[in-house]
């Protein structure tokens, strides 16, 4: 049996950087007004700071130290309950048909959501797309490992060029790219395993502190300059697409692309565009959805992405079913923010498919 190297992700961390996840995510709604850490910072554990508060009279008096107390005992009782679950689906687990021992390789791109990101401490991957990844290897007694790579390299789309497959996809250089949504394009050019979370919906973004926020109609694109994340499925192809909204299709001179949501965000402080077109859970530091039309550009919600030759979703769709028909994946949903502590990304009801 090949050594799956499972590992349960750490308890509470926090940080950010990246690629996105709504500051409105599901961490801050579940901490109310617990202030975030620096970006990587994984020194203090959030729940601590949650319990015992930030006034020195609440971290020494005995009622906080029981609180404390009785949460630790629930963190470690939810680990126990996770790895029980586990390794009773591993005994069920489908047996592996390969007649020599592989590594699969999943990709994942540096991020600061709840989705994944890199811990301060480890400097290894953690998040919600991780323990998908871990979960469904140890149960299909399959060797496994993540890799980083820019998310440009499993998926591009570049301003006046249709979206393409990425040449470490494409080349060969991993197997597979893990938390990608499933979009008409993608499907044409890559297999996909069975969803593991929701379809996200895209939104227009602008900034904050912007007088026109209010007023940015989000029916009438005539004469907006519209930004965009390279290879996001939120596209201007997707846009483009929507019939009820006026001024489309977009010409050349009003799309912009931009590499990361910082990048994106510079292009509206220097009014190189209007709004940025692109996943709701994208965090940015000043700017946020506008209120308006909102639309999915995914057909189906993050999986993995893999070549059309690889073999990967034949073990990877019964492994998953498995975890889906079990407690393990909703115990995984509903303690996520215990787990990860306060990075942004979407609320738990958001991400996490309903049992049926």
């Amino acid at each position: 049996m090949a050594d799956t190297g499972f590992k349960f992700s750490r308890l509470g961390g926090g940080g950010g950087d990246d690629q996105g996840g709504e500051g409105k995510g599901s961490q801050e709604a579940f901490a109310g007004n617990i202030e975030s850490r620096p970006a990587g910072d994984s020194s203090t554990n959030p729940m601590m700071t949650m319990v015992l508060g930030n006034g020195q009279g609440a971290r020494g008096s005995v009622k906080a130290v029981r609180r404390t107390t009785l949460l630790m005992m629930a963190l470690v009782g939810v680990i126990c309950l996770l790895a029980v679950v586990l390794s009773g689906l591993a005994l069920s687990r489908v047996m592996s048909i390969e007649t020599s021992e592989k590594t699969w390789t999943f990709a994942l791109g540096q991020s600061n959501l709840v989705l994944h990101y890199i811990d301060g401490k480890t400097l290894q991957m953690d998040g919600f797309d991780v323990e998908m990844v871990q979960a469904v290897c140890h149960v299909a007694g399959k060797k496994c490992e993540i890799v980083t790579d820019q998310r440009t390299n499993c998926w591009k789309s570049q301003n006046g060029s249709p979206a393409t497959g990425g040449e470490g996809l494409y080349g060969g250089w991993y197997d597979a790219c893990a938390g990608w949504s499933q979009t008409p394009e993608r499907r044409r050019a890559f297999a996909f395993t069975e969803p593991y979370t929701k379809p996200f919906p895209s939104a227009f973004f602008t900034l904050n502190a912007s007088p026109g926020k209010s007023s940015f109609d989000t029916s009438d694109m005539q004469g907006k300059k519209i930004g965009f994340l390279d290879g996001y499925a939120s596209d201007e192809h997707c846009l483009n697409r929507q019939d009820n909204i006026q001024g489309l299709p977009l010409k050349t001179e009003q799309i912009f692309h931009y590499l990361t949501p910082a990048d994106a965000e510079a292009g509206l402080r220097t009014n190189q565009v209007h709004a940025i077109y692109t996943t709701k859970y994208v965090s940015m530091a000043d700017a946020s959805p506008v209120e308006g039309k909102s639309f999915n550009c995914s057909t189906r919600g993050l999986s993995i992405m893999t070549r059309k030759d690889s073999g990967l979703e034949d073990w990877w769709n019964p492994a998953w079913e498995q975890i889906f028909h079990s407690t393990y994946y909703h115990v995984l949903c509903q303690t996520l923010v215990i787990r990860h502590g306060l990075f942004p990304g979407l609320n738990v009801e958001d991400i996490c498919l309903q049992f049926t």
